[in-house]
């Protein structure tokens, strides 16, 4: 009976630390019935000492339950676009910024608004730091161009945390946009780890198999740059960009490159080769 009360006791204390439950009187924010539809989970990774037994698996199962919720709430409070309200008030609030990706301060005019609202600074961290981070490329509004063709792209929405389809226009525009789906979610999505966007540029060079000339970029691991190539328009692989800048973001600025399985040994060989040269 002891051995039953301790472990009630601890997974209480555990439970009220995971969730963050605010103190007694105030209630936490609540998303509107408009607010984005939730889109992340949480897997708890069990690998705790009473491991193998029935209470360890009930444990594991029930916190993962409610961390779960817990995420997929604060999600949807802490991605909603800032909304200042109709009233004429100037209060000082909080609300987590999806750009800048810190909790920043903005005047609220005292009603409506919605739940990415915070008195405090401390209280807007306390609700948010969990968010995943994301890249600044897949930060960037969805930008179509000014141009009027109709061209296929992928973006990712900062609000429901996806990929999705547009329509760019053929011209200017900005980098969050992908030539398709698969390198849109191996680059943005929160879910993948740095060894996707090392994947996509690893890949070889790869015209496709089609006749179409259309110039594109892709990166190099063994320069560490990106360069031009012509693309056929159909097949090929993922390490396939519209813009140079967009290559750089992804395969350069958006890792170290320096850091992958064997570019050590490539920069060795061609500094070897310059200090041989130069001697």
């Amino acid at each position: 009976m002891a051995l039953l009360v301790v472990h009630t006791s601890l997974l209480s204390a555990l439970l009220l630390h995971v969730l963050a439950v605010p103190p007694k009187g105030e209630r936490a924010p609540r998303a509107p019935s408009g607010a984005p539809k939730c889109v992340f989970s949480a897997q708890l990774d069990a690998h705790a000492p009473l491991r193998g037994t029935f209470l360890s698996f009930f444990l594991s199962f029930f916190l993962s339950f409610f961390l779960s919720f817990f995420l997929s709430h604060n999600s949807c409070v802490c991605l909603q676009q800032p909304d200042e309200g109709p009233c004429g008030d100037f209060i000082p609030r909080y609300y987590y910024n999806t750009l800048s990706q810190k909790c920043e301060e903005f005047t609220y005019s005292g009603c409506l608004g919605n739940s990415n609202n915070f008195k405090t600074f401390e209280e807007c961290q306390k609700t948010c730091w969990r968010i995943p981070k994301i890249p600044r490329t897949c930060r960037l509004e969805k930008d179509d161009g000014p141009c009027r063709a109709l061209i296929e792209r992928y973006f990712f929405n900062m609000t429901s945390m996806q990929c999705e389809l547009f329509f760019y226009g053929g011209c200017n525009g900005n980098n969050n946009r992908f030539e398709n789906l698969a390198s849109c979610e191996e680059y943005c999505k929160p879910r993948k780890s740095t060894e996707n966007a090392r994947a996509i540029c690893n890949g070889p060079l790869d015209k496709g198999s089609c006749s179409a000339s259309i110039p594109r970029y892709y990166f190099n691991m063994a320069m560490g740059t990106c360069e031009e190539f012509i693309y056929t328009g159909c097949g090929g692989n993922s390490n396939n960009f519209d813009t140079k800048q967009t290559c750089l973001n992804v395969c350069v600025q958006g890792r170290k490159w320096k850091n992958m399985p064997g570019q050590n040994k490539i920069r060795t060989k061609m500094f070897k080769t310059k200090m041989f040269k130069s001697g």
